[in-house]
């Protein structure tokens, strides 16, 4: 949330290339760090514009973004293909559906940052592995987060952070702080 400019730190400080966040404005954020959560907002209109929602982009980034994300398949099986009706929150589509259109939503704006919040949780083992080694070939000089509980996904990154032990440290400090008045 921090890091996506929806709070601002209450201590310390966020730098990005040496600049505090709060002078970056919250549009210049939002367009170089996207958020891909579990449950991929999907909207009563067609499929290209359930993924561009709203950027202007060729058929063929569409679709480029469509195949990195393992929904390009499906999509070309529908019978409109990218002109397809989707339902309102994707009541057409599969968990693992949702989750490939918003992957591919995001992978389409190609930002600089790319946070995965279990983004690939309903994804079949093999989708999921294909959909991973998709994104981190395509964005290798890019940063990319995976926010996972899969130890598979966790063995493919160059770096894992495991949360639970960050608390516990930071419990531990606070209990080890002096109280003065």
């Amino acid at each position: 949330d921090i890091l996506l400019k929806f709070y601002l730190p209450t201590t310390g400080n966020l730098l990005i290339n040496n600049i505090s966040i709060s002078e970056v404005a919250d549009f210049d954020i939002r367009k170089r760090v996207i958020l891909v959560s579990q449950d991929a907002a999907i909207f009563d209109d067609t499929v290209i514009n359930n993924i561009c929602m709203g950027i202007e982009a060729s058929q063929a980034e569409v679709e480029m973004a469509c195949k990195l994300a393992c929904v390009n398949d499906v999509i070309e099986n529908m019978p409109d293909r990218y002109e397809a009706r989707l339902q309102y929150q994707g009541k057409n589509l599969s968990g693992c559906q949702r989750q490939r259109i918003g992957i591919a939503r995001a992978l389409l704006r190609n930002p600089d940052v790319l946070i995965f919040d279990e983004s690939t949780s309903a994804l079949d083992k093999q989708t999921q592995e294909l959909v991973v080694e998709n994104i981190l070939r395509e964005y290798s000089n890019k940063i990319v987060i995976f926010v996972t509980h899969d130890p598979q996904i966790m063995s493919r990154v160059n770096e894992v952070v495991d949360l639970e032990k960050v608390n516990l440290a930071s419990v531990s400090l606070n209990k080890n702080k002096k109280v003065t008045s």
